[in-house]
């Protein structure tokens, strides 16, 4: 009996948690920045920056009840020197697994491409 209970927290602790890699990826040869704010974790990423057509980089993202809340998404782009908000969009994410995420010249962030990660609640779940 003791170990069936032992089981079941483990299960509903990894039921609970997420750890993604997210992947961005540049289909533009504009320069962009890309940030990822997960709320439900109170966690941020480093704005990453592209700079060329098929340009690719790697984030991980982990921890507990990662689709409580919308996951914020954004693109910036260069005007005048400065970066600029370029894109803002939210969806949920959750899940053990990769997701691909490219960038066109419009600095759209779309889900292109995923494998063991659930994605709702955003437009641009609408390819993944």
């Amino acid at each position: 009996m003791q170990k069936l209970l032992v089981l079941l927290t483990l299960v509903v602790v990894y039921v609970n948690c997420c750890d993604i890699q997210l992947s961005i990826r540049s289909l533009t040869p504009k320069p962009f920045q890309f940030q990822v704010e997960i709320p439900a974790l109170k966690k941020k990423t480093d704005k990453a920056t592209l700079t060329q057509v098929n340009q690719q980089k790697k984030v991980k993202i982990d921890g507990p009840n990662c689709a409580n809340k919308q996951w914020i998404i954004r693109t910036f782009k260069q005007v005048g020197g400065k970066w600029v908000p370029a894109q803002q969009h939210t969806a949920k994410l959750d899940g053990f697994g990769r997701v691909l995420v490219t960038v066109n010249d419009d600095y759209l962030p779309l889900v292109t491409d995923r494998i063991g990660v659930s994605c709702s609640e955003g437009v641009i779940c609408a390819r993944g």
